[in-house]
């Protein structure tokens, strides 16, 4: 199975190739930072823009025209520097979340059920607890929380 981030990206070329877009060697997609210009960038434009000799504005418009009927996407951009941005929909991003929950993507194995002596709280029975001793207790549920999560018995 890909990694979440991977299926978005195949996302993407998959509505570029639905479009009829021939994807170039050297094409990349990646996670925007920040969020003000969508989820992922596709240097595409840029790509074709040499290879057809026009200008990346002209070519995003003709490729924001074949995919603008796509529901998986919130909008889709022409950035700077020819390339072009995506912003998924809520819809979508719902509907994979779901298949993540579903499909009990996010199950590991590493413990296979073996046991394990988690002690996280040493108090002394003669005085109050302290703050380090109450830290150690929280840090040492989460442990216990992990180690369950990932098979530990």
């Amino acid at each position: 199975m890909l990694p979440k981030r991977d299926m978005l990206s195949e996302k993407i070329v998959e509505s570029l190739k639905k479009a009829e877009i021939e994807i170039p060697p050297g094409h990349e997609i990646e996670f925007i930072k920040e969020e003000k210009f969508g989820d992922y960038a596709s240097n595409i434009l840029f790509l074709l823009s040499k290879k057809l000799k026009k200008n990346p504005q002209e070519i995003g418009k003709e490729i924001l025209e074949k995919i603008k009927t796509d529901s998986d996407y919130e909008k889709v951009e022409i950035g700077g520097n020819g390339f072009l941005n995506f912003t998924f929909s809520f819809s979508f991003l719902r509907r994979e979340l779901r298949k993540i929950l579903l499909e009990d993507y996010l199950h590991f194995d590493i413990g296979k059920k073996r046991k394990v002596n988690l002690e996280f709280i040493s108090a002394n029975p003669t005085g109050p607890l302290s703050v380090v001793q109450a830290r150690a207790g929280a840090y040492g549920n989460a442990l216990a929380n992990l180690l369950r999560f990932v098979n530990y018995d």
